[in-house]
């Protein structure tokens, strides 16, 4: 009877210890996948961020449509130069500085050369007079940096804009009268010098 007891608490002993090796096994194994958890939800977050800060389409003050994009101005940014930042240039105390986010979608399942576009394109006021000042983004993105500004404005500027792509950007800057509000923006339909035809648009920057 004494032997009889002493091997079933063997046989106890024995069965607990193979069930706490099982859970152990479990616990061991499941272990890696709740990290595997972990890092797929830093990833997702860390993939969140990127399209958080990544180009994407919004609002827009104005928009223009062809047959081969379309462009929005999302905003018109008025600025101030921060003291001793931009030295090149002085600007006229009548005057005010006004940069334009600008968004571009290629309707085209083939290159597009918008550098060209760009090129032609005007910005005028009540005046007539072209408004378009390039340095006017230089100075903005000197003083106010914006991420990615550089890889975007380069892709709005490529003779090769990519089919199907869509690009935002710092893109144009004016340096305007500061009475001037109404701006026109007067667009190339084609990337083609000897095209006349063009589009415009009004919107204003206060």
């Amino acid at each position: 009877m004494k032997n009889q007891k002493l091997r079933m608490a063997a046989g106890i002993a024995t069965a607990f210890f193979f069930v706490s090796c099982s859970n152990n096994k479990a616990e061991t194994t499941q272990e890696p996948a709740v990290k595997d958890v972990h890092v797929a939800a830093r990833q997702t977050n860390a993939e969140n961020k990127t399209t958080e800060a990544g180009v994407q389409d919004g609002s827009a003050i104005a928009t223009l449509e062809t047959s081969d994009f379309i462009l929005k101005v999302h905003k018109a940014i008025p600025f101030t130069l921060k003291p001793k930042s931009y030295e090149p240039f002085k600007v006229d105390p009548s005057t005010k500085l006004v940069v334009l986010d600008i968004s571009v979608r290629n309707k085209l399942s083939t290159p597009l050369n918008f550098s060209r576009i760009l090129g032609m394109t005007e910005l005028r006021g009540n005046g007539g007079k072209n408004l378009v000042a390039p340095w006017v983004v230089a100075a903005y993105e000197v003083d106010y940096p914006e991420p990615n500004h550089q890889k975007e404005y380069n892709a709005l500027w490529s003779s090769s804009f990519e089919p199907n792509g869509f690009h935002r950007s710092i893109l144009i800057g004016m340096n305007p009268d500061k009475e001037e509000k109404k701006i026109t923006l007067i667009v190339p339909e084609k990337a083609d010098f000897n095209s006349p035809s063009r589009k415009s648009v009004q919107f204003t920057t206060e």
